[in-house]
């Protein structure tokens, strides 16, 4: 819908450019604007090859007539402009009117539009005031064009009483013509001021052109802007409803978790139950293990006592045993001096005796020591 009001918006800006651009001038022949009029005749060609005192005249009304045909083809090219403006209105009115329905980029286009046009429109080098001058410079060539008439037709009431009277004809003739050529004159620096203001409303139209292309450009540029927001908008949208059934599966998950969750719960506390019965048995039974871990203690406590006693008693066994080896030492010198001494054979027999009542005595003090 956007796309068809746009598209005449488009429209009516091109046949306003291109249609009216072009086709409108203002270099129309004396030929061409008398070729529909039945002003000449051979009798006038003949007067005026004679030299004939009407021929000025004769060239006032051509040159009335051609002023007038511009002044109505101008006139009719205005109302022609004006009824396409408002078409352009109407086409403008139904942009407005379906991008107000639509987004927000679209609405915010319609302004910059509306202020390009009236930017144009009433600028100084807009089209407005363009038209607007052309309209008042019509208005003052119809109104010249009036007084140029009311002074041909005193000028031919002149010429008639002049021609009646015979008296001065030549000389007001004279006269006559060289008025009739500063008329003439006026005349074309009329046209040379339409075909000026014809060369700066074509400049004007050519840049009012520009423009309008380059909104339409950038129309389309929107519009493609705005499609790819409507597929983003619609990947967003499927994107979100398969968000939303993974939410509603995990969701179902979350409640299948939270249910097992609930009977492990259960479990645990019937296990935490259980627990604090053993707990309450394990403390009983710590009781118990600390009054035999006590009883235990006192006769750790009373083994420690005894093995002091006993290491007492070792220190002094190895005292009395270093006595011993002291007196074992002394002997086995007592021993040495004594086989020193015997060299026969008997006495050899008496040291053998000895030494085993020594050796004998020794084993006996020695089994007493270790009883």
């Amino acid at each position: 819908m956007a796309c068809g009001a746009t598209t005449d918006l488009i429209n009516c800006l091109i046949k306003l450019g291109v249609g009216y651009l072009v086709p409108f001038k203002w270099d129309i022949d004396n030929n061409t604007a008398l070729s529909n009029s039945t002003c000449s005749s051979d009798d006038d060609e003949e007067e005026e090859e004679k030299g004939s005192y009407l021929s000025p005249s004769y060239t006032l009304k051509m040159d009335e007539v051609n002023k007038m045909y511009i002044a109505e083809k101008a006139k009719t090219k205005l109302l022609d402009l004006n009824s396409i403006t408002l078409d352009l209105i109407t086409a403008i009115t139904r942009v407005h009117d379906v991008l107000a329905k639509d987004a927000s980029m679209a609405t915010t286009l319609l302004p910059q539009i509306q202020d390009a046009l009236g930017d144009i429109m009433t600028s100084d080098e807009g089209f407005g005031k363009e038209i607007t001058a052309m309209v008042e410079e019509n208005n003052n060539t119809k109104r010249r064009l009036d007084e140029y008439r009311a002074k041909c037709e005193a000028l031919s009431k002149t010429l008639d009483e002049e021609r009646k009277r015979g008296d001065d004809a030549e000389c007001k003739v004279t006269l006559l013509n060289n008025e009739m050529e500063e008329l003439k004159q006026e005349m074309e620096h009329i046209r040379d001021d339409a075909k000026k203001m014809e060369v700066e409303s074509r400049r004007s139209y050519e840049s009012f052109l520009k423009h309008v292309f380059s909104l339409r450009t950038q129309l389309r540029d929107n519009e493609s802007m705005i499609s790819k927001l409507v597929c983003e908008v619609d990947d967003l949208s499927s994107s979100l409803h398969t968000l939303r059934q993974d939410l509603a599966e995990e969701y179902a998950n979350m409640e299948e978790a939270r249910r097992e969750y609930d009977e492990e719960k259960e479990g645990l506390n019937d296990t935490i139950r259980r627990l604090m019965i053993e707990k309450e048995e394990d403390n009983g039974k710590l009781s118990t293990l600390q009054l035999e871990l006590a009883n235990t203690q006192d006769r750790l406590d009373q083994t420690h006592d005894n093995i002091q006693a006993l290491e007492k008693e070792v220190k002094e066994l190895t005292i009395h045993v270093h006595d011993v080896k002291a007196t074992e030492a002394s002997l086995r010198e007592e021993l040495r001096s004594v086989t020193t001494q015997l060299d026969d054979r008997s006495s050899r027999m008496r040291y053998d005796s000895l030494f085993s009542h020594i050796i004998h005595s020794y084993h006996h003090h020695y089994q007493i020591v270790r009883e």
